[in-house]
């Protein structure tokens, strides 16, 4: 094999632009350091394509983050109104007990506090405020459930939806494209959910969460700057633009991104095939 046929070969075998991004972004997304070396001596005809990608998931991955941290205090919140229900359910079903017998521990006042807002809001807009408070507990109670209930089958729908977007995410890029730590947060509040989920219906029944609508699912495709992932239109060509190399190191990187490069779509057949 002539040198001319031996750097077409490697030119064939070599990274494309999608992978070269992936194995930069592999280490970080497992939480460590981006493969700079990679990202550093990239051919001239693909850094535009590369810099594209790595920004896109860098994107997607802030993004989700950003929400995550909003989802977070909702669920907290829902979860306060979960443990304020189960000790009004505790109460009422004591007081109906105790029904007949004299006491003097005296009642309750009226439901008032906390069932409506009274303090101005400076970002967001409220869901419900239309909405006057209980006229007395059994209704408090329900209203609580009726709450709950709607929370968990939202947030429950954002879980599904960001967890079908990393999968298609994922299908596009060949791997993992979500960092581990969004990756914790997001498993973190599905346990969540479900655990809350069960609390609940041994109060109210059985409680259906549903699956996210068209407008939800779109809200989280909107992360992804999927035009970004796309591949370039440029036919392949030899992996040139890297003249300020001196030969026997550009040789070796060339071998060894060829190397990368058949690890990488190995990889890829063996799980395709084991799906």
């Amino acid at each position: 094999m002539t040198t001319t046929e031996k750097r077409l070969d490697e030119a064939v075998l070599a990274l494309t632009a999608s992978e070269r991004a992936v194995l930069i972004l592999r280490p970080w997304i497992a939480g460590g350091e981006a493969n700079h070396r990679l990202r550093k001596h990239a051919p001239s005809d693909q850094k535009e394509e590369v810099e594209r990608i790595e920004q896109a998931i860098n994107d997607y991955n802030q993004k989700l983050f950003q929400a995550l941290a909003f989802v977070l205090e909702w669920v907290t919140l829902s979860d306060t109104e979960l443990a304020w229900l189960e000790c009004l359910a505790g109460f009422l079903k004591r007081e109906d007990a105790n029904r007949s017998r004299s006491s003097a521990r005296g009642t309750l006042p009226p439901p008032k506090r906390a069932w409506k807002r009274d303090l101005p809001m400076l970002y967001g807009k409220l869901a419900n405020d239309s909405e006057e408070p209980p006229s007395d507990w059994p209704g408090a109670r329900e209203r609580l459930m009726r709450d709950v209930s709607r929370s968990l089958q939202l947030r429950w729908s954002e879980y599904v939806a960001w967890q079908q977007v990393r999968a298609d995410l994922k299908e596009v890029m060949g791997e993992e494209m979500l960092h581990v730590q969004g990756r914790e947060v997001i498993e973190a509040i599905g346990q969540k959910v479900t655990e809350m989920r069960e609390a609940l219906e041994r109060l109210s029944g059985p409680v259906d969460l549903g699956r996210p609508t068209a407008e939800q699912m779109e809200v989280a495709r909107e992360y992804v700057d999927w035009k970004a992932l796309k591949p370039a239109t440029l036919e392949p060509g030899p992996n040139n633009g890297r003249g300020y190399m001196r030969p026997q190191e550009l040789a070796e990187l060339e071998a060894l991104e060829a190397r990368v490069a058949a690890d990488l779509r190995a990889q890829r057949r063996a799980e395709s095939e084991s799906s």
